[in-house]
């Protein structure tokens, strides 16, 4: 299971029988959210290379939902993260990294 150790990593875990219900009376635990939150999070991937740029693009969007959910446009936020930088302190090999 996926899930078996998501205990043992700080998270907790809840099911819902949706046979039954769909909000666990006693837990509160629904799907909605997890489901809604991985449709948006797919919606951020990139339809190529989905498995070599998933870090990236999942940390777009939990930048983006961030700001967001405090009324700030992410790009707005971003130029100003951006401004604030000391580019001269970045090492040298950072760009040459990248084959440029």
């Amino acid at each position: 299971m996926a899930y078996r150790d998501l205990d043992m990593q700080g998270y907790a875990h809840r099911t819902v029988n949706h046979s039954i219900v769909f909000v666990d009376q006693h837990t509160c635990a629904l799907t909605n959210t997890i489901e809604y939150t991985l449709r948006h999070v797919l919606a951020f991937l990139s339809p190529y290379n989905r498995k070599r740029d998933y870090r990236y693009h999942s940390a777009h969007y939990m930048f983006a939902v961030k700001f967001r959910a405090q009324n700030v446009n992410p790009f707005a936020a971003f130029l100003q993260m951006a401004a604030g930088m000391d580019w001269v302190a970045l090492p040298l090999t950072s760009w040459r990294d990248c084959g440029v």
